[in-house]
């Protein structure tokens, strides 16, 4: 995907700082990058940026997203409400790296009082954007695998426990 990547990145209140910070680093490397607010210092709810950003990266508008509120973990819950988002609350290099690798993660969530720009934000930045996935077809066979052992194993308590005669509501 490289240079292309449309980005689009959000942030409450707490966050603008951070999220303009980001903004300048992105441009200045030539993706193209949406701003989905928020513009002031004026109180916002995060889930609404995060559903904003969120929906454009679901909807294909945009190939990534990165939320910035106070811990990163609320715009992440909000942002997985939308389908096709596997979004990430990241603090470190290797929470990023590991949530692209193996987790095909397409939205980056921080928390501004969690992240420094210059020493965490920017080197999960460039970790979790550069990382392409790159086991996607092994990715999908475990995740798939993971699935349907759960499901066997959740057939085999389900055989031992509830009679043929009986149904699971």
């Amino acid at each position: 995907m490289g240079k292309n990547l449309k980005i689009a990145v959000g942030s409450d209140h707490g966050g603008l700082e951070l999220k303009n910070q980001l903004l300048s680093y992105l441009q200045s490397r030539g993706f193209f990058v949406q701003d989905c607010g928020t513009h002031s210092k004026d109180a916002v709810d995060y889930p609404r940026i995060a559903y904003t950003v969120a929906r454009l990266v679901g909807s294909g508008s945009c190939d990534r997203g990165i939320v910035v509120d106070g811990a990163g973990i609320g715009s992440a819950m909000a942002a997985n409400k939308v389908r096709g988002v596997r979004a990430a609350a990241c603090y470190s290099v290797a929470l990023a790296k590991n949530s692209r690798e193996h987790n095909d993660a397409n939205v980056l969530t921080l928390g501004s009082g969690q992240t420094n720009f210059e020493t965490r934000s920017r080197s999960s930045r460039r970790s979790w954007r550069a990382n392409v996935l790159k086991n996607g077809i092994k990715n999908v066979y475990n995740s798939s695998m993971r699935f349907r052992t759960g499901q066997l194993q959740w057939d085999h308590i389900r055989q031992r426990c509830w009679p043929e005669s009986e149904t699971l509501a």
